[in-house]
């Protein structure tokens, strides 16, 4: 009797043992990305849930995943590895905004998908790294969408997602109303039409009564002793400053898209492993427990 409760104890501790050691294989390769693995990127352009389509998308990698200190990270890749940009600010429509530019003006070529009469542009087999999203030609009626960055893969709930899925959103071109100009005129001042004078006023060229052309010697009436008298003529007119006015220009909107990831792939602790250690920790202690109570049966036994 003591040997089998021997042999039961040394199953039990062998295949806990195994459990363990499986759980912390998963929990260490769980958010290590598989650099070999080729993702896919779908974009849906919607405005008012109605798609728009038209116009296209082009994705282009600029960044790179590497291994080091003991966790992944991005690193620039050779064409831009001069852009004297941050790569902590990935994620910021400024970021991706100048490295969208330079990409262009480099000529560097990307991926580019047409947008379909869906709305979406799905683009497939693309290495791991981080990429900048762009559009070069925008749909009819919208204006271009605006740049970001995605990373491939990323975490989506603890694990690691290579099937990206977003929807920027775009926005109409804006158009000038007609029954509302840009400079609206004083509704007091009464609309003139061309080559007529307003009203109360003398045609070009005459002045009108009781005045003098400027530079003219006012007209004097004779006085007793038949001298005129003395007319003044200022001297310095007083100068006009037109103020000084600064060009104040505001920066274009910063919304992201709504279903864009904000996060790399993590490589730290996970949510999910403290369960699955806490469920093992209980299961061990109920196994020791286990344990004692056949040992002690196993010495009740041995006393018979």
């Amino acid at each position: 009797m003591a040997h089998k409760n021997r042999i039961a104890e040394l199953c039990l501790a062998a295949a806990f043992t195994i459990f363990l050691i499986l759980s912390t294989c998963v929990i260490a390769f769980a958010a290590v990305p598989n650099l070999d693995r080729m993702c896919t990127a779908t974009f849906t352009i919607e405005n008012d849930g109605k798609p728009v389509s038209g116009g296209d998308l082009v994705m282009y990698r600029i960044a790179q995943w590497e291994f080091r200190d003991n966790s992944y990270g991005f690193v620039w890749v050779p064409e831009l590895e001069d852009s004297g940009l941050e790569l902590k600010d990935k994620y910021t429509e400024l970021f991706a905004r100048r490295v969208s530019m330079l990409v262009d003006s480099r000529s560097l070529l990307g991926v580019t998908q047409q947008i379909d009469a869906n709305g979406t542009a799905k683009f497939t087999d693309l290495p791991c790294g981080l990429y900048v999203v762009y559009q070069t030609r925008p749909a009819p009626g919208y204006e271009r969408l605006s740049a970001f960055c995605v990373s491939l893969p990323y975490a989506k709930d603890g694990m690691l997602a290579y099937d990206v899925t977003g929807s920027p959103k775009p926005r109409p071109e804006k158009t000038t109303d007609p029954t509302h100009p840009t400079s609206p005129t004083d509704p007091s001042t009464p609309t003139v039409p061309p080559g007529t004078n307003p009203p109360g006023t003398n045609p070009p060229g005459t002045n009108p009564p009781g005045t003098t052309r400027p530079g003219s010697t006012p007209p004097t009436s004779p006085t007793p002793g038949g001298s005129p008298p003395s007319v003044t003529t200022p001297h310095d007119t007083p100068s006009v400053t037109t103020p000084a006015y600064e060009e104040v220009t505001t920066a274009p909107s910063t919304t992201a898209p709504s279903d864009e990831p904000e996060r790399l792939p993590q490589t730290g602790q996970l949510w999910w492993p403290v369960f699955v250690l806490s469920i093992c920790g209980a299961a061990l202690l109920g196994v020791g427990v286990a344990l004692r109570i056949l040992y002690r049966h196993g010495l009740e036994e041995a006393e018979k």
